[in-house]
């Protein structure tokens, strides 16, 4: 996509305009805009609605845009790759602190998909069942990271980060909630606690430091959105980010996936590429992943409930 075609996206993305208003807002020609809307026309980027004889208003087609809600992990390897392919589609990536903020971004409609714990998923499933999961991201790529056994965790609250803290609780003495993983490793570095329950790529910025592994038994995120949103281009998006994950885990588009994620995180590519080893990358999720998902935070629940919660599309 042109560079002048996302900023006109941008520009109509909270409501529609006229051509008079983007021309101004743009600072570019009349003939040089109305070329570009003609071909943003063609792709179906766009929608023309004439209310009058000299006014045309200038919409998005919410058919051709996606916005995606992400943590800041590189579990998350194949929605870059799969946002890189889909290069005729506008597709904002938008980083949450953590999972209840992007969830709640999620209900509110500022995004369209968020990749978030499969555990805050569920539980926002239980307010509103249209919430659903579509498949697992990755799994593994987590861990508990500490001085000394005796201490506090830091953790994120409703998040597989705060299931893994409750796992290992008897060898802790409590659970410190923080609003993002940045606040917690401070806290941490201050020794104000002595824990951290953390994801990668901050797992391997520990290298040095005693940490307990919980394995790749279960997954971590999902594909979650609202079943009744889910449009064309979303399978389309779905199906590509179900194959790249498949080349993952093969082996295959990893510097490429990892090139991607440095620039956005702005974190070092070798530590990118040194935290995507802890993953599985794996799709695969079944209604026994979710029960015992559930089960591991204490949450009992029937096999209804969790059919409901998995979508199959």
């Amino acid at each position: 996509m042109k560079e002048l075609e996302k900023r006109i996206l941008d520009a109509v993305e909270k409501g529609s305009k006229t051509q008079r208003q983007l021309r101004k807002e743009l600072n570019i020609s009349k003939s040089y805009l109305s070329e570009t809307l003609a071909k943003m026309e063609e792709k179906g980027l766009i929608i023309k609605e004439k209310v009058s004889e000299r006014t045309v208003l200038i919409s998005i087609n919410r058919e051709k845009i996606i916005k995606i809600g992400i943590l800041k992990a590189t579990e998350y390897a194949s929605i870059f790759l799969t946002i890189n392919d889909l290069k005729d589609f506008k597709i904002k990536l938008i980083s949450f602190n953590n999972a209840l903020e992007e969830m709640k971004s999620l209900v509110a409609g500022e995004i369209d998909i968020a990749c978030s714990p499969i555990i805050t998923g569920f539980i926002f499933h239980l307010m509103d069942d249209r919430i659903v999961v579509l498949s697992a991201c990755a799994r593994g790529g987590s861990g508990i990271v500490y001085e000394k056994k005796e201490g506090i965790i830091g953790s994120t609250m409703l998040s597989t980060m705060d299931i893994q803290s409750r796992i290992f609780m008897k060898e802790f003495k409590g659970i410190k909630y923080f609003l993002s993983p940045e606040e917690m490793i401070e806290s941490f570095k201050r020794k104000e606690i002595q824990a951290i329950s953390i994801w990668e790529p901050y797992l391997s910025f520990f290298n040095d430091k005693k940490k307990i592994y919980p394995g790749k038994e279960d997954p971590c995120c999902g594909f979650l959105l609202f079943k009744d949103r889910i449009n064309k281009l979303i399978k389309i998006f779905y199906r590509k980010f179900l194959e790249n994950t498949k080349n993952l885990r093969d082996g295959k588009r990893i510097e490429e996936a990892a090139e991607f994620m440095s620039e956005f995180f702005k974190i070092d590519k070798n530590i990118i590429i040194q935290s995507m080893k802890s993953y599985d990358f794996s799709n695969d999720l079944d209604e026994n992943n979710i029960l015992k998902i559930m089960e591991k935070f204490g949450i009992n629940v029937n096999m209804r409930l969790v059919n409901n919660y998995l979508n199959k599309v």
